[in-house]
C-alpha cells in the first residue's frame, strides 16, 4: 500500500447547523463502552443535537468477533441504545447492562440492514490487521448493500499497559514509545502479538488505507477518531506542567485521575489516566474520570465536527469553577489535533 493512498481530503462535517438529528451505531468493546454513550449524548445536547446511537459492545472483542457474535452465544453481548421514551425522541438507556428496556436497533445483523445510520463507528482492539480489516470491511459491506449508511469511522484508541508478573499490577507505559512505534506485521499475518503494536497510530492509519482502497467510491472517505493522538499531545502537557489546574483537581477529586492510586506522578504522563491496564475509568466503567471526558470530547468533536472549546463538562463531573481551566485546556487540545488530522474531515475554517 502506498503511503499516498493514506493521504484524505478533509470534507465537511456530518451536521451544518444545530437543533438537528443525528443516528450514530457503535461497534466496539469496553473501550467505547467505557466512554458512557450517555454522556457522549449530553455533549451533543449541550450544542442542540439529538444523538440517537445504538450499539453492539462486548468486553474484549475484536470487530471479527463482533462480526461472528453467534459463534459466541455464552458471552455478553450489550446493545446500548437510546431507547426510553421521551416525548418526540429518545433518552439513553441509563443502566443499560440490566436490558429492562427493549431494544430499538439491536445488533448489527438488525442494525446495519434494518435502520438507517449517519455514521457508523467501528473501534478495533487486539487484533491483526487480517482480522481488522475482515471485520470493519464486512460492516462497511453490510451497511452500504443495505443503504443503511455511508459514513464510517474508525475508533483509535490507545495502547495497553502491561502488568507485573508477580504483583499483577499495571507497569507504566511509555506512551509515546508504544502510540508512534511501527505496525510491524502485514495485513497477510493472521497472528496477533502485542510486539506488532497493534494499538499504535501506524496500525489504525494502516486500516483507513485498507479500508478506503478497498472502498474508493464512498462519497467520503474512511475516517478515524484519533483519541490515541489526543492523548498523545496530553500527555506531553501533562508531562511539561502544561495543564492548568491538573494539581487542583488530583487534590480534591483524585478518583478522576485513577492511575495516581498506582505509584504514579505527573512525570508519568498519561499513565495518570488509567485506571488499569487499558481502561480510563475503572470497572464496571460508570464513573466519570478525565480520561473519559478526553475520550467522549473527541468522539463528539470529530463526528460533529465541531470545536468543544467553552463547552460545559457537567457530565463529566468537572463543572465547578476551580476546575475550568483545565477543561478548556483539554478541550483546545482536542481541538488542536482533530482539526489538523487530515484523517478526521475537520478542519479549521
Amino acid at each position: 500500500m502506498k503511503l499516498t493512498s493514506l493521504i484524505l481530503l478533509a470534507s465537511a462535517p456530518l451536521l451544518a447547523h444545530a437543533e438537528e438529528k443525528l443516528s450514530v451505531y457503535f461497534i466496539g468493546n469496553s473501550l467505547t463502552a467505557s466512554t458512557t454513550l450517555d454522556r457522549v449524548h449530553a455533549l451533543f445536547a449541550e450544542r442542540d443535537i439529538d444523538l440517537q446511537f445504538g450499539s453492539q459492545l462486548s468486553g474484549g472483542k475484536s470487530l471479527f468477533r463482533h462480526l461472528h457474535y453467534k459463534d459466541e452465544p455464552d458471552q455478553k453481548w450489550l446493545s446500548w441504545e437510546t431507547n426510553v421514551a421521551s416525548g418526540s425522541t429518545f433518552e439513553p438507556d441509563p443502566n443499560p447492562y440490566d436490558a429492562n428496556v427493549g431494544e430499538r436497533f439491536g445488533r448489527h445483523d438488525t442494525a446495519l440492514t434494518q435502520h438507517h445510520w449517519d455514521a457508523v463507528v467501528m473501534q478495533p482492539f487486539l487484533s491483526s490487521m487480517n482480522s481488522t480489516y475482515a471485520g470493519a470491511n464486512a460492516f462497511i459491506d453490510m451497511a452500504l448493500a443495505h443503504q443503511a449508511s455511508d459514513t464510517f469511522y474508525i475508533y483509535a484508541t490507545w495502547p495497553r499497559r502491561s502488568k507485573d508478573k508477580a504483583t499483577k499490577q499495571p507497569i507504566n507505559l511509555d506512551y509515546p514509545g508504544e502510540w508512534q512505534a511501527r505496525y510491524t506485521a502485514t495485513i497477510e499475518d493472521t497472528q496477533w502479538t502485542a510486539k506488532n503494536h497493534a494499538a499504535s497510530r501506524d496500525f489504525f492509519e494502516q486500516l483507513l488505507g485498507y479500508l478506503n482502497e478497498a472502498h474508493p467510491d464512498l462519497k467520503q472517505p474512511v475516517r478515524i477518531i484519533p483519541a490515541g493522538d489526543v492523548l498523545l499531545a496530553i500527555d506531553a502537557k501533562i508531562k511539561a506542567g502544561d495543564l492548568p489546574g491538573l494539581d487542583v483537581l488530583a487534590k480534591e477529586k483524585p478518583s478522576m485521575l485513577p492511575g495516581l492510586d498506582q505509584d504514579t506522578s505527573f512525570a508519568d504522563g498519561v499513565n495518570i489516566l488509567y485506571a488499569d491496564a487499558v481502561h480510563l475509568n475503572p470497572i464496571p466503567h460508570k464513573v466519570e474520570t478525565l480520561g473519559i471526558f478526553i475520550s467522549g470530547s473527541t468522539i463528539f468533536t470529530v463526528i460533529s465536527g465541531q470545536n468543544p472549546v467553552g463547552m460545559s463538562a457537567a457530565a463529566y463531573g468537572l463543572d465547578a469553577p476551580q476546575y475550568q481551566e483545565l477543561v478548556r485546556a483539554v478541550q483546545q487540545t482536542i481541538w488542536d489535533v482533530v482539526s489538523r488530522d487530515p484523517f478526521t474531515g475537520v478542519k479549521q475554517y
